[in-house]
């Protein structure tokens, strides 16, 4: 067990994309995501989770994650369509960008603050059930507020 005078790393905490803008600025967090768009000369991800789905008039999370720190490891997964986990830090200010009605990309587009992550891990989801990730990470999540 870790004493206070530890030089471990902070754990992260386990979210879901939509859970971001509610974290403070420096929060270590992981959460999966689907990359939407990849900006090399930027370093830069956009990327969004459809989540919770069944909400009548939700938006589409989106969010953006600076890559920069694991090019090297990453570059091989940084495709449009590919699902990630992620583990970084939130950070202050959000990136003006863009936020879609879960309508539809043919539905209105509005500009908005993004949430915006400093990535520090980021690997392949694999093949993946996202709708059993979801409720499987929604029980957790009950679970942790339970205590």
């Amino acid at each position: 067990m870790a004493n206070a005078g530890s030089n471990a790393p902070v754990a992260s905490k386990h979210i879901f994309l939509h859970q971001l803008s509610d974290q403070q600025a420096n929060a270590k967090v992981r959460f999966l995501c689907c990359i939407v768009d990849y900006d090399d000369e930027k370093g830069c991800l956009t990327v969004e989770h459809k989540y919770p789905r069944n909400v009548s008039g939700a938006y589409v999370t989106t969010a953006t994650i600076d890559v920069n720190l694991v090019l090297e490891t990453a570059k091989s997964n940084l495709k449009e369509g590919v699902w990630l986990n992620v583990i970084g830090y939130v950070q202050d200010a959000g990136n003006k960008g863009r936020r879609q009605s879960n309508l539809g990309r043919r539905s209105s587009v509005m500009n908005t603050l993004l949430p915006h992550v400093q990535a520090v891990l980021v690997w392949d989801a694999g093949a993946l059930h996202v709708d059993q990730y979801e409720r499987i990470l929604k029980k957790h999540l009950a679970s942790m507020n339970d205590d």
